[in-house]
């Protein structure tokens, strides 16, 4: 059965380079919205209100592996449903030139290996290859006018823009210092990816072009580029202003550098491994979305006073978050804090003395004044040196009174000593303590 839509726009000579976008968005007008998961990504996509399954001219095993949009000159593939393997997208369906490869066509097709793309394809849509695992290798015939591929790699023609990076080629990869632009979703969901360097002429990165790349250990910067740097395999922008995005992969404690204002979309996203991120007083403004969603390990964090705005779902997914600790006033969060936190549904937030402006909760999370506390679980509490002592950890730059007494029951507390935290932390002894029988102590602040 042949169907032609008659709303989607006729293709002059010439013009097939826009007509990608043109029927796109013939095809959005009339699709439906749906969300899926692949892997651990959330996908919201336009699903077609109808398929076209004409493939007469192909041979009769290959009729049922594409379903597609025409409009009568020039085919839109926007499905691919066969078995994966090596696969070579025709170039004429029906006489009529394959112009375009549409947003998820071979989405989720875990047995997909190669692909390769013929003359005829002039666009190429974000997305097209999301959860294709075992996805190793996209190549191109070289007259195309549009796309090129080098190394299994997905370019523009000039090799300017790198497209697609396939999701299962393994090791280390240098971005060509042709590329000055990494698309969306370019290397997204790159299971087998180990070490990202990147070239010298590099300007541009989309904000979801490096998420859900499970084994990434280490960005690398060549020392000549003007736009980005790495620290400890981290990627900044040049000035190492603004955190860019951490490897998934690392795990442990992660401190910030100074200097550090501001972080960008997703910077730690699904960095499941970080027990502990410490954030430097030098962010300030907003914690921008996604930026700890998926950090399942984090179980509290600290939130400067200059920070003014948490955005949607910058701490979402954090399973194991009990406390976030703000250092100043209330902050705006997201869409009050439902989305901010969306499956940390056991985080409190915790706001200092002389601190306005919190009520009993925001949202749906509880809050809570933050006060100091004496570490007993640590190697700290008891006896060193012959003095009795423990850690106290509160705010840097706060000031705690240690007090003690010698009968509960009929308390005198005495001042012992003031201490003023640094880095958050400070031990208290007492050299005193074997002059009493018995010794309790409490603390307070000024």
């Amino acid at each position: 059965m042949k169907t032609n839509d008659p709303n989607l726009p006729a293709v002059e000579p010439g013009t097939l380079a826009n007509f990608l976008s043109r029927m796109l968005q013939a095809v959005q007008l009339r699709a439906l919205v749906r969300a899926r998961r692949i892997g651990d990504r959330l996908l919201i996509t336009a699903g077609l209100a109808s398929v076209l399954f004409l493939l007469l001219a192909l041979p009769a095993g290959a009729q049922a592996q594409f379903e597609y949009y025409t409009n009568g000159n020039t085919i839109l593939i926007t499905r691919y449903t066969g078995p994966g393997g090596v696969v070579a997208v025709p170039e004429i369906i029906n006489g009529l030139p394959v112009v375009g490869i549409g947003f998820e066509t071979f989405c989720g097709n875990t047995n997909l290996n190669t692909v390769a793309i013929p003359k005829s394809v002039v666009g190429f849509s974000w997305g097209a290859f999301g959860g294709c695992p075992n996805l190793t290798e996209i190549t191109v015939d070289a007259l195309n006018p549009f796309l090129s591929s080098l190394e299994g790699v997905l370019f523009n023609k000039d090799q300017t823009v790198l497209i697609q990076y396939p999701e299962g080629k393994p090791g280390t990869y240098a971005i060509p210092d042709s590329v000055t632009n990494i698309g969306r979703e370019a290397f997204a969901g790159c299971v087998n990816l180990t070490e990202l360097r990147i070239g010298t002429n590099l300007t541009s990165i989309m904000w979801d072009a490096l998420i859900s790349c499970p084994r990434l250990t280490a960005f690398s910067v060549a020392a000549l580029n003007a736009s980005f740097s790495s620290v400890d395999g981290v990627l900044f922008n040049k000035s190492q202003s603004i955190l860019l995005r951490c490897p998934q992969v690392r795990a442990g404690s992660y401190a910030m550098p100074n200097g550090v204002t501001g972080l960008g979309w997703g910077a730690f996203l699904n960095c499941a491994g970080l027990t502990n991120i410490f954030i430097p007083d030098s962010v300030a403004g907003s914690i921008s979305a996604y930026a700890f969603h998926g950090c399942a390990g984090l179980r509290r964090i600290t939130i400067p006073s200059g920070v003014s705005y948490l955005l949607s779902y910058s701490f979402a997914a954090c399973t194991n978050l009990t406390g976030v600790y703000f250092r100043g006033n209330p902050p705006g969060f997201g869409n009050e804090t439902y989305d901010v936190f969306m499956g940390s549904q056991a985080t409190t937030l915790y706001y200092l003395p002389g601190t306005i402006g919190w009520p009993p909760t925001v949202g749906d999370q509880p809050t809570a004044l933050w006060l100091p506390e004496v570490q007993t679980r640590d190697g700290s509490f008891g006896v060193r040196t012959n003095q009795f002592g423990f850690n106290i950890i509160w705010d840097s730059g706060m000031a705690v009174v240690v007090e003690a007494c010698t009968n509960l029951l009929n308390p005198l507390w005495s001042p012992l000593q003031t201490n003023a935290l640094t880095g958050d932390t400070s031990y208290f002894s007492d050299p005193g303590w074997t002059n009493f029988p018995q010794r309790f102590y409490r603390i307070r602040w000024p």
